[in-house]
């Protein structure tokens, strides 16, 4: 049974494009590696079409207070899965099966096409109808229930309105964040038979919204639905 969920909504939405690589990036931004990182993240996103969800783990007393404990929380689930990884930030895990830290444009690159290949995402369509999110669940052949991952995301933040303990350094790099996660949830359990899922929105603000199908405790991936609010359609569709 899937358990009810409140999340958050802007405004109508549009298709978002398709993906069959997610790439969750685990960053802090009093780390000076996750700025570097960004321009790594930039040309994924244009050149391969990736499709990255930034999530800002907590920090140490005296840091930035921008961290959130679902990042910390999401993060451990995959720590404690492969111990041979160092887990500093930024820590990156695609597709939920490969992992890698710092912000090394081969190990990534790699990382990517492994996925795509391998472990490519199914699209699944996502529908909203006023201020709830349909998504069609197909069938997908499992041993054991999924986990179902529900993310709010901005497309990216001015942090310097958000913190006023940021660096100037980190002031001039901040709007080159994107898709900053500020709400993630595992809303529910799934048995991989054919299934509509109904998430209401209301009460947050939010530019996106995905929906990721993973085996439990921070497996692979398998399948993934997004929408992104502002723009003129109501609906995503799987590529074909």
């Amino acid at each position: 049974m899937l358990m009810s969920f409140l999340a958050v909504f802007c405004a109508f939405a549009p298709p978002a494009r398709a993906q069959a690589v997610v790439i969750e990036s685990f960053i802090a931004f009093d780390c000076e590696i996750s700025y570097m990182k960004q321009p790594l993240v930039e040309m994924m996103v244009k050149e391969r079409n990736a499709f990255f969800l930034n999530c800002h783990v907590e920090e140490p007393e005296g840091g930035v207070r921008y961290g959130q404990e679902y990042c910390s929380q999401k993060k451990s689930l995959y720590a404690v899965r492969d111990l041979l990884t160092e887990a500093q930030t930024p820590y990156s895990v695609i597709n939920g099966l490969y992992k890698t830290a710092g912000a090394h444009p081969g190990i990534h690159l790699s990382g990517y096409d492994l996925a795509a290949k391998e472990n490519p995402l199914q699209q699944v369509a996502m529908t909203l109808d006023g201020d709830v999110l349909a998504v069609e669940l197909p069938q997908i052949d499992t041993q054991e229930d999924f986990d179902l991952w529900f993310y709010a995301y901005d497309y990216e933040s001015d942090l310097a309105q958000l913190d006023d303990e940021l660096t100037e350094q980190g002031e001039d790099q901040a709007t080159r964040f994107i898709n900053i996660v500020t709400k993630m949830d595992m809303i529910g359990r799934w048995n991989g038979t054919p299934e509509t899922v109904s998430i209401p929105l209301k009460g947050y603000k939010a530019d996106g919204f995905a929906l990721i199908v993973q085996e439990h405790d921070g497996g692979a991936m398998h399948a993934i639905a997004r929408i992104e609010p502002g723009m003129t359609a109501q609906q995503s569709r799987p590529q074909r």
